[in-house]
């Protein structure tokens, strides 16, 4: 008993005593930081009177991000710090107690000490951010790297920072992180696409049609409580006839940020069971109530159509009230024939007041297609269609529109024209009014220099990416191969080609309406696109990409 007690006291003691060994943050893997909300004013870390030093033989990249960085504290703290190479004329004395922020390979011994820490501690390409009395030193083993790490210590600590011109950070933090460059992809201007998160959401069934899958369609929960961040994903699978039953589109799920999916539900035509739900699907969650739905609603509006194809088509909308385990189809927006007369291609959005439903229209007599609309107020009753692209030639066949609304108020609209030139060529338009689109106009063909795009468009526009953010257009084909993607940071004035992050080869089907959706803050793109599977077969891959500017 004796001993017992001696044992607890000992406990006691070294539990007392633990309490009193300062705090280490640890440097091994991820990117570790102390977000200790009850941190005192006296521990931050006050950059007044600091320089910014930047290795001289830097590249463009580094450079543009160095000054990222410096306008970045000016915004944040009020401090316009300095922004000088480490060059000095030879002889010169380097004072190495200054205060600095080095950024790259320096002259400083810092920066050499850092650097070692580093390459001693990773074999890969890596970053480390070492933080002493004097000195934040940022430093990578490429000048990517470099960059990245920057862009790190930018949101990690500056931007979090509100103690006037002391910063969310204490001496003795350091973070040293393996980075993969050939995962980011940069524009001209430097902003970076960078890949976080590559998965698979579904392989298509090997007991399907042709290469078996495709339109997928992928969002992040935006306005569903404690369920906001989930992902959820819906597509088309070629198995009607092969499955016992009408087909149907599959629901998917990821909790863990699209690294690993889950079927948590399934979407069946119910309304007019002569045909299924199989084509075109349009998830979209209701940023306010609607009618009797309320936020956070989860909609699929879908194209259904007979087993033959050659009879009848309609395009209705399901909603699911516990985010996506069930589906209820509620309302048929518009209704057409089979191939050559049906419709197609839905895309659900909202906008004061109005439910907007635009679709493709291959049933007017009098146009051979047209991209038009039709809006709600209740989500149930449908107003007249309204036109958005209907050309004055018959042969011209308008379709796939998909539009985002840009930071400066316009809306931009993409679709292709098939009959005008091979390969169905995209075109884009742009209004100030969601209600009014010059339907005869067919737009202007959609280039970036020589690179052009055609077949089964997206658009995304996201203000991240300067000041007039980045908008993003995907097509089925390009004119190069592996085909690219079109981004623009004017609002749609000019476009440039860069790699896409998820390339497949030329087979018919792939690539065929792909899908982009933002993070909330707008940071992160969750991307979606048929690509090459097993065998003959396709899949769904998912791609998460940060967005750095």
């Amino acid at each position: 008993m004796v001993k017992a007690n001696l044992f607890i006291k000992l406990i006691t003691l070294l539990l007392v005593f633990s309490m009193f060994i300062p705090a280490f943050v640890s440097c091994d893997g991820d990117k570790n930081k102390d977000n200790d909300p009850e941190k005192k004013e006296e521990d931050l870390y006050d950059i007044s009177g600091f320089t910014i030093i930047r290795e001289d033989a830097s590249g463009k990249v580094i450079t543009h991000k160095t000054q990222k960085l410096r306008k970045t504290i000016l915004s944040v703290t009020g401090t316009d710090l300095s922004v000088v190479s480490d060059w000095v004329k030879p002889g010169t004395a380097i004072d190495e107690n200054g205060k600095e922020i080095l950024i790259g390979e320096t002259n400083r011994k810092a920066s050499a000490d850092a650097l070692a820490k580093l390459k001693a501690d990773r074999d890969n390409e890596a970053y480390i951010i070492d933080i002493t009395e004097n000195k934040i030193v940022i430093v990578g083993t490429t000048d990517y790297a470099t960059a990245r790490a920057i862009e790190d210590f930018i949101s990690m600590y500056v931007e979090k920072s509100s103690k006037g011109t002391k910063i969310d950070i204490s001496a003795g933090e350091l973070i040293m992180t393996d980075y993969d460059s050939s995962n980011t992809i940069f524009a001209s201007n430097f902003v970076g696409f960078s890949t976080i998160v590559s998965s698979t959401v579904k392989e298509a069934p090997q007991n399907t049609w042709g290469t078996g899958i495709g339109y997928p369609t992928i969002i992040e929960l935006q306005h569903s409580g404690e369920n906001n961040g989930k992902i959820i994903a819906s597509f088309s699978i070629a198995d009607s006839g092969k499955r016992g039953k009408p087909t149907s589109f599959r629901i998917m799920e990821s909790v863990d940020g699209g690294e690993t999916w889950k079927q948590i539900g399934e979407a069946v035509e119910t309304i007019d069971r002569s045909i299924e739900a199989c084509w075109n699907p349009h998830l979209f969650e209701l940023p306010e109530q609607v009618g009797d739905m309320p936020k956070g609603t989860l909609l699929l509006a879908g194209c259904s159509i007979d087993p033959g194809q050659k009879i009848k088509s309609h395009i209705a909308i399901w909603k699911s009230l516990d985010c996506g385990k069930t589906w209820k189809e509620f309302t048929v927006v518009t209704a057409g024939g089979g191939l050559g007369e049906g419709v197609w291609e839905p895309y659900l959005y909202y906008e004061d007041g109005y439910l907007y439903c635009f679709y493709s229209d291959d049933s007017l007599p009098e146009y051979d297609q047209t991209v038009s609309y039709k809006r709600s107020k209740d989500g149930k009753t449908w107003e007249d269609i309204v036109h958005v692209v209907a050309g004055d030639k018959f042969a011209y066949r308008p379709g796939m529109g998909i539009f985002t609304k840009m930071g400066n108020g316009q809306y931009f609209i993409v679709y292709e024209i098939f009959g005008e030139w091979s390969g169905c060529p995209i075109h884009y338009k742009i209004t100030d009014d969601i209600t009014d689109w010059n339907p005869s106009d067919l737009g202007t063909r959609l280039t970036a220099g020589s690179y052009t795009m055609g077949s089964a468009p997206w658009c995304a526009w996201t203000p991240v990416g300067g000041e007039c953010g980045t908008l993003i257009v995907t097509s089925k084909y390009g004119s190069a191969t592996p085909n690219k993607i079109l981004v623009s940071f004017d609002y749609g004035k000019t476009f440039e080609a860069i790699d896409n992050p998820l390339p497949y080869s030329g087979k018919e089907s792939l690539g065929y309406s792909a899908s982009l959706f933002f993070s909330a803050d707008g940071t992160t793109l969750f991307y979606g696109n048929n690509v090459d599977g097993k065998g003959e077969k396709s899949k769904i891959a998912f791609a998460k990409i940060k967005i750095y500017e």
